[in-house]
């Protein structure tokens, strides 16, 4: 439940709630940065521009992964939405241009991105920037899971099994559908 214990509590959601503003598209890629052992962020000082400008290359690549030593050459990743939290020193001076790409964001959202500041230091780190996103970034993992599930289910692969606890095969057709609706859906994404 919302609210209650440690969990994701009622003001993560309602910043959160516009990231899946749309039935078909609700999967979410969270990250963080700096990208450090606890132990290290003592000795970390990233500035406002270094981490924003990391963020918008993440944000660009579909990634989780801060591989700032890398280029990759692949298509940018159209952003339904995202939501970042500037936490630490000054996070009101951080600069969001690199966030806010021309073209980045799929031309239907409503509220593409929101922005939230605390002045609170996360673990340990001086500045930090979390990012929680809806977009193509998922697809390459759906693709994966709807081959599997697809030729598993051709296969009959453990069918007896969820047979034993009441599932059908139509029930598991179904399922296989549904995946790969939803990677249909993220693979249209910016086409329409």
């Amino acid at each position: 439940r919302a609210g209650r214990g440690r969990g994701l509590g009622a003001p993560w959601v309602s910043h959160l709630r516009h990231l899946a503003a749309h039935p078909a598209l609700r999967m979410l890629v969270c990250a963080s940065l700096p990208q450090v052992p606890v132990a290290s962020a003592d000795f970390t000082a990233e500035t406002w521009a270094a981490l924003t400008a990391r963020g918008g290359r993440m944000l660009d690549r579909g990634s989780i992964v801060d591989d700032h030593k890398t280029r990759v050459a692949h298509s940018t990743a159209t952003v339904c939405s995202a939501t970042v939290f500037l936490r630490g020193s000054r996070p009101g001076e951080a600069p969001l241009d690199a966030l806010q790409r021309p073209g980045r964001f799929w031309g239907a959202a409503v509220d593409p991105l929101q922005v939230h500041l605390d002045q609170h230091q996360y673990q340990g780190n001086f500045r930090s920037l979390g990012l929680a996103v809806n977009s193509q970034a998922c697809l390459h993992p759906l693709d994966a899971v709807a081959c599997k599930a697809t030729a598993m289910w051709r296969s009959r692969a453990y069918v007896h099994q969820y047979e034993e606890y009441g599932i059908s095969v139509e029930d598991l057709a179904e399922v296989v559908v549904g995946v790969e609706v939803i990677r249909s859906s993220y693979a249209t994404l910016g086409r329409e």
